[in-house]
């Protein structure tokens, strides 16, 4: 009896820290958006990704000397390859949606990521995904289209740019479980960083072009984030699953209204207001009663 408890207690402080890790992770990416907008529009965005990710290799390489943290070799080259490729395509997309949209709309667009997050769950795991689950993500979709209020909605390719950068970062989150179980936070991020990197200024070269002392402070800025943002995101995932933590995106909404209102001065709409109170009640069922999907 005893030892059942226990599992209990275990899985409860799985799902607290699993909750914690992705909420910072969905401030923490409404952070380094919002600083992204604020970037001279004159940059590409090939050229910012690079910089996001120069930075952050150097960030990584000094925390893991100073923590004298242990990398592992190369293992699972198939998978850290297809993650690359993938976090390279994310990460274009989303930067380049958030350069073009507001703030709140962009975010709104952005939680189209749960479904595929749980559909993925689905297929590559075969995980038991509970009816709480569904409900919280058929609800936050209803705060969602309320938001968007689809009937003043022009088609426009940053539109097009953020259901891929959902459909791709949902791919991503699904290889980076896979590798968790098997290889270090800080070698994932680290062997990432590096591709990436490696990567942009090969295809940055025909966009080169000189940075001044306040944008090459924002990238730094951006990059810094960006390191946290991986590490509570891979952190998240490690302690319960993809599907479990995919709700908890719906938070970068309201987080992304604050920004856009504070910062950009993008008035929230009723519509908008309305939204994210239904996107709260859908957080609320999941944290309430998602921990009962975790019988797999």
């Amino acid at each position: 009896m005893y030892y059942k408890r226990n599992n209990i207690s275990d899985l409860h402080i799985s799902i607290i820290k699993s909750a914690f890790f992705a909420l910072l992770s969905a401030l923490l990416l409404s952070f380094i958006m919002a600083i992204a907008k604020s970037i001279d529009d004159d940059i590409s965005t090939i050229v910012l990704i690079f910089f996001r990710n120069f930075f952050s290799l150097l960030f990584i390489i000094f925390s893991i000397k100073k923590h004298h943290i242990k990398v592992k070799n190369i293992q699972y080259k198939k998978l850290h390859l297809l993650r690359i490729v993938i976090s390279l395509g994310a990460m274009f997309c989303t930067y380049y949606t958030y350069r073009n949209l507001p703030v709140a709309f962009a975010t709104a667009l952005g939680m189209t990521g749960p479904l595929f997050t749980t559909v993925l769950s689905l297929i590559f795991f075969n995980y038991h995904v509970n009816k709480f689950t569904w409900i919280s993500i058929l609800v936050g979709y209803v705060g969602v289209i309320c938001i968007l209020n689809p009937g003043e909605i022009s088609f426009s390719w940053s539109i097009l740019t953020s259901i891929l950068a959902n459909i791709l970062v949902a791919c991503n989150m699904h290889i980076t479980k896979l590798l968790s179980k098997h290889v270090n936070t800080s070698t994932i991020i680290l062997y990432n960083s590096l591709a990436i990197t490696f990567f942009t200024a090969i295809l940055g070269i025909p966009f080169w072009q000189n940075i001044n002392f306040k944008n090459l402070s924002l990238l730094f800025i951006i990059s810094v984030l960006a390191f946290w943002k991986n590490y509570t995101t891979i952190q998240a995932i490690k302690y319960t699953y993809p599907a479990f933590v995919a709700p908890f995106e719906y938070s970068r909404l309201l987080f992304g209204i604050i920004i856009g209102w504070l910062c950009f001065q993008e008035i929230p709409t009723m519509y908008t207001i309305i939204g994210s109170v239904i996107i709260i009640i859908s957080t609320y069922i999941l944290t309430r009663y998602g921990k009962q999907q975790l019988s797999f």
